[in-house]
């Protein structure tokens, strides 16, 4: 049978997880630490504890990963405690014991052994900062509170009473102006169609109090302090960082003294304008919710993200993770964050998250990864981390996860978590939180390909420093300041965004706080925001940028920098000297990184500076494949870096007036990534471009199960026994010829002949169209194996006159199982838990599988005819 993908240990042992890379190594690209980098950048998998853990199954599944490439691990624990009522597991020992804190000691021994990275993870389930309900059950005062608010329609000529015990209470006329109740007095309302306002504080058991900084520091006691005395010995080494998921602080979050530290603050009293915060379109209402917002916000990045941070810092290791709702441009509302960008300066690594489909080919997706990768570096950090994949189903492809990362790293991330690897899938957690790699999942023995892809990617974009020049300014003052405005406001940001990425204009975010950020400053026609410096700076829709930003802006302006205000119109706040500028008008003010012929709007580039030379990074976001003629403003060699290979490979380029141009042919899904630099790794010989047909591969074909991946009530059985008989076909007959519910691999053989001429001018087998995939045999000979478009193999020197044997191993997903084969539904649908339903509709989306062709031999182009 044709071998599986190489494990990790047959390309060569990966370096010891010592210390990470130091940044004099990441100014230079190193050829060597391309083809095998650190295990630092090779992805991690949440590694999901939600069954009995023990010593031997933790090695086991260690050593497993390891073998698979995955080479970053991040235990997630799942407590019996964190969801019993709808995803209920059985994980012992119980969280934050002794005995679990051993469990987490075996676990870093055994990753010190074996050279990975394991990351911790703050929190049994998520959010995090709650302990899984353990620290407000030993501190009931740490709940979280939060504004509650209660109204009635009052009759006129009513007399009315502030109601004992609440926050504040009001009379709200027809007009919406409202006055206050004093405690304890009457008043009698004259108005028809008012109505009475109440505001109390709720408390919570199970959610703690983030805004207060005891509260954190009751947190960290709990989790981070255990995890030092069991593992201490390996921070900074073998455990590089922690990761904190999701926390918030719910809606219309309040704290302790926090009245009295508004007024202090902000200069009025908050309980004498409650009713602003819900209501109301005059700019007094709408100040009153930028406070708000902005006051929480701002004590919640210190009292939580900052302490966490801190804290890290101290023992060594590095403070990463992401929030809920960043995908949303008025997720900052919504949430429980406030804003994006001010809790990820708190983080050493920040991060963001893709789930459920957030981005997926051929729709409008957000730019939200540009919140992280901004502030990373803006702050002169090297990472920004994505927690990717989780919900989209047991039917995501190789393929589609290589768009989903190229999209998240074109824009900056460069370090990648998966969700995940689970601990167990007996009984109900057969159904997860899908899609779930590990042994009994078809694809697990194709990832080690997709693993090497992503490592060597996140090293080359670690390198140097982005070459970014132009900032989109976020008007999150004006997202906080809500009202009718606020959707209108989000748009045009959005828009903003998109059309400089379409544009291939790359950008940095920048909101109000980095602008006056003490280390900011207008220097020679730039503005500099900690490590970056920026020539154009965009604005959108906006009424409530903070005064310091706009003076700072119109300082820029003044100094001779660029200040573009983008189809902006209607009722708007700007700094002075803002050019108004339309969509169209945008390539005469910016400077794009690469020059097309024709405008390709679903091309996307980013460019790094390092001392050995300048790398960019191109992707094809479209749905279709793309072949555009390229200019580079570079004037230096130039190679590509294969990332799926570790080697660089010349290229055929061209000098023009302004620069290097270069055809670039990117399939769905495809990317390059180049190299410019007089200091260049060797580089093999360019490889052939397609030059023809030499010959079309037709029937009869017999596809053969060969393993069979079958989801039972209470496991995922793997068997090669009582399989489906083979098919035999003229095309090769989709995978489904075999059973509806097939998933596994499936052997398709062919025997076709060549004329002696035929095979002298064969340079390319070309398979036209794969899912999901595939490992190739020709005449005995493993050619090799791929995971993405395109589905071809250089065959020179392969091929013979006369018969020829190909065989060609197709691996199809976990998706026809679940939707076709239902033994799981045995279990409730509470156990099945509340990602299940969504997983099964995205699932339906992959159960044609195959090798669909057309299957080709083709010419080099330098033997065209």
């Amino acid at each position: 049978m044709i071998p599986l993908f190489a494990p990790i240990t047959a390309i060569g042992s990966a370096p010891p997880a010592t210390t990470i890379p130091t940044a004099a190594a990441r100014s230079r690209f190193q050829p060597a630490a391309f083809r095998l980098p650190d295990s630092f950048h090779w992805p991690g998998h949440m590694w999901i504890w939600n069954d009995r853990l023990d010593t031997a199954t933790l090695k086991r599944q260690l050593a497993d990963m390891k073998a698979h490439g995955a080479l970053s691990p991040m235990p997630l624990p799942e407590p019996t405690e964190f969801r019993p009522t709808n995803m209920p597991t059985r994980m012992e020992p119980g969280y934050l014991t002794p005995a679990f804190f051993d469990v987490v000691r075996e676990a870093a021994e055994e990753s010190q052994r074996l050279g990975l990275r394991l990351w911790l993870y703050d929190e049994g389930g998520w959010p995090s900062g709650n302990a899984c309900g353990q620290l407000v059950k030993a501190h009931p005062e740490y709940g979280r509170q939060s504004l509650r608010r209660s109204e009635r329609p009052v009759a006129q000529g009513e007399t009315v009473t502030s109601p004992d015990g609440c926050l504040a209470a009001f009379i709200v006329g027809p007009d919406g102006r409202y006055r206050r109740l004093a405690p304890g007095r009457s008043l009698t309302v004259e108005a028809l169609g008012s109505r009475l306002v109440t505001f109390s504080i709720a408390r919570h058991g199970w959610h703690a109090d983030l805004l207060n900084p005891a509260a954190t520091d009751a947190f960290i006691a709990m989790t981070h302090e255990g995890y030092r005395r069991a593992a201490g010995r390996h921070f900074g080494s073998t455990i590089p960082a922690i990761f904190t998921d999701e926390p918030n602080m719910g809606d219309m979050p309040w704290t302790e003294g926090m009245a009295e530290a508004f007024l202090r603050d902000k200069g009025y009293d908050l309980t004498d304008r409650l009713p602003s915060l819900y209501e109301g379109e005059q700019p007094e209402d709408a100040q009153v919710r930028v406070d708000y917002f902005d006051w929480w916000s701002e004590r919640f990045a210190r009292a939580f993200f900052g302490r966490c941070r801190d804290w890290c810092r101290s023992a060594g290791i590095r403070f990463s993770g992401h929030l809920n709702g960043e995908d949303e441009t008025l997720g900052a509302r919504k949430y429980g964050f406030g804003n994006a960008m001010r809790m990820m300066r708190q983080m050493d690594i920040p991060g963001v998250d893709a789930i459920w489909r957030q981005l997926w080919p051929g729709k409008r997706n957000h730019h939200f990864p540009k919140f992280a990768s901004s502030v990373a570096h803006q702050e002169g950090l090297d990472w920004a981390i994505t927690e990717s994949f989780a919900v989209y189903g047991s039917g995501l492809s190789p393929e589609h996860m290589k768009w989903i990362v190229d999209y998240q790293f074109v824009r900056g991330i460069n370090l990648l978590d998966m969700i995940g690897y689970p601990y167990s899938v007996s009984d109900w957690m057969v159904a997860g939180e899908r899609p779930n790699y590990h042994p009994q999942n078809p694809l697990w023995d194709v990832l080690p390909a997709f693993h090497a892809y992503v490592a060597r990617l996140s090293y080359a974009l670690t390198l140097g420093k982005p070459r970014i020049r132009t900032a989109l300014h976020f008007p999150i003052r004006d997202i906080w300041a809500g009202g009718k405005d606020a959707q209108a406001v989000a748009d045009a940001h959005d828009r903003a965004a998109q059309t400089l990425l379409e544009r291939q204009c790359d950008f940095d975010l920048l909101d109000d706080e980095a602008i006056c950020a003490p280390t900011s400053r207008v220097e020679a026609g730039a503005l500099r925001i900690g490590s970056m410096v920026y020539d154009t700076v965009v604005v959108t829709r906006q009424r409530w940028m903070q005064e310091a930003a706009r003076r700072r802006l119109e300082e820029f302006a003044r100094g001779g920098g660029r200040l573009i205000a983008l189809d902006v119109d209607g009722d708007c706040i700007l700094p002075e000297g803002a050019r108004r500028i339309s969509a169209d008008d945008l390539p005469s003010v910016t400077v794009p990184l690469v020059r097309t012929t024709v405008p390709i709007p679903t091309l996307r580039v980013s460019a790094r500076d390092t001392d050995t030379g300048t790398i960019y990074f191109v992707t094809n976001e479209g749905t279709d494949a793309l072949d555009a003629e390229v200019t580079f403003a570079e004037t230096a060699p130039c190679v590509r870096l294969d990332p799926e290979t570790g080697r660089a490979v010349r290229i055929p380029i061209s000098r023009v007036a302004d620069g290097t141009r270069v055809r670039l042919k990117l399939s769905f899904a495809g990317s390059a990534l180049l190299m410019f630099g007089k200091g260049l790794p060797r580089a093999s010989a360019a490889e052939p471009q397609d030059g023809g047909i030499v010959a079309e591969i037709r029937g009869p074909w017999t596809l053969t199960p060969t393993r069979s991946f079958i989801v039972d009530a209470d496991t995922i059985r793997i068997t090669d026994t009582g399989l489906p008989a083979p098919v035999t076909a003229n095309d090769p007959p989709p995978m489904t010829a075999l059973s509806e519910a097939f998933s596994g691999d499936g052997i398709y053989t062919c025997r076709f002949t060549l004329t002696d001429e035929q095979a002298r001018d064969a340079a390319w087998l070309d398979f036209g169209e794969v899912r999901y995939a595939c490992r190739v045999e020709l005449n005995g000979r493993t050619i090799g194996a791929r995971l993405w478009q395109p589905w071809r193999w250089d065959v020179r020197g392969k091929l013979k006159p006369g018969v020829n044997a190909l065989c060609v191993v197709v691996t199809n997903t976990l998706a026809n199982q679940y939707i076709h084969n239902r033994a799981y539904e045995r279990w409730s649908p509470a156990q099945l838990g509340p990602y299940h339903p969504r997983a099964l509709e995205f699932e339906k989306d992959s159960l044609h599988a195959g090798l669909f062709g057309p299957i080709r031999v083709l010419r080099s182009d330098s033997q065209k005819r």
